[in-house]
């Protein structure tokens, strides 16, 4: 996230979405298409290069894949919070074959991620209207995933209930075996000490990969044990050669250091 820049050439807005508790703005500029919330107009939550249908704009993304490779060989992973779709469109260029559900609580989100921002309509990419917190209170208890990423923002900041003790207690029934939780953190948002705490308590050694310019951390651990890094970088160096995205994995995982 980050705040609109006031320039002398100023985005255009191209869009605006009305759901049933938020508006959302779409402005493009600069071959760049950005969200924003009308409640919040001055923060961007989003961008996507036009020509480069994989850059985003956003260097936690890049925190956010280097996470996800820890795991050896994820099947299936959860997203509680799309944005404008980011996270699992760079997850299936990492990962072919990865099922992905989104769950997102703004049904404005949702519209203009397919309206503008071009999320593809999948078999492996299920995207669910419903709030975060009662998602993964009622979810199946046979469902499990080996990646579920938490980055629930709305215009302020993230939801009591998204920080709350039976909250993660339940995203932890949804964990299988050796799964990974990854957290998008902004330093100073409304909620997200209590996110980072909540998280820490309940990961075993977690690790944190910080922006090198944002303020953004990606927070990311498994609840069983340690991570176990043996054979991360030459997986994330393999990455690195082969899939086009736009970031080197090598280089965020680097910058990773465990919390004592």
């Amino acid at each position: 996230m980050r705040k609109l820049r006031k320039t002398g050439t100023s985005a255009r807005e191209i869009g605006r979405v009305h759901g049933e508790s938020s508006t959302v703005i779409v402005s493009s500029h600069r071959g760049q298409k950005s969200f924003r919330f009308a409640e919040n107009d001055g923060l961007i939550q989003g961008v996507m290069h036009g020509d480069h249908p994989l850059d985003f704009r956003s260097e936690y993304l890049g925190g956010q894949l280097a996470a996800a490779v820890c795991h050896p060989s994820p099947q299936r992973a959860l997203c509680l919070g799309l944005g404008l779709g980011a996270t699992p469109r760079l997850l299936h260029a990492l990962f072919a074959g990865l099922q992905i559900d989104c769950v997102e609580a703004n049904d404005a989100v949702i519209q203009a991620a397919y309206t503008y921002f071009d999320l593809p309509k999948r078999d492996d990419l299920v995207v669910i209207h419903d709030r975060a917190e009662h998602f993964v209170a009622h979810r199946a208890l046979d469902t499990k995933y080996d990646l579920i990423f938490l980055d629930c923002y709305d215009a302020n900041g993230v939801a009591l209930a998204c920080t709350s003790d039976p909250f993660f207690e339940h995203i932890i029934t949804l964990l299988s075996p050796g799964a990974l939780l990854v957290l998008n953190l902004i330093p100073g948002r409304v909620g997200v000490d209590r996110l980072r705490a909540q998280a820490v308590k309940r990961l075993k050694s977690p690790w944190i990969i910080s922006c090198p310019k944002k303020s953004n951390q990606t927070l990311f651990g498994a609840v069983s044990a340690p991570l176990d890094l043996e054979g991360v970088v030459d997986r994330a160096r393999g990455i690195d050669i082969h899939v086009a995205v736009p970031f080197r994995i090598e280089e965020e995982l680097k910058r990773g250091y465990p919390i004592i």
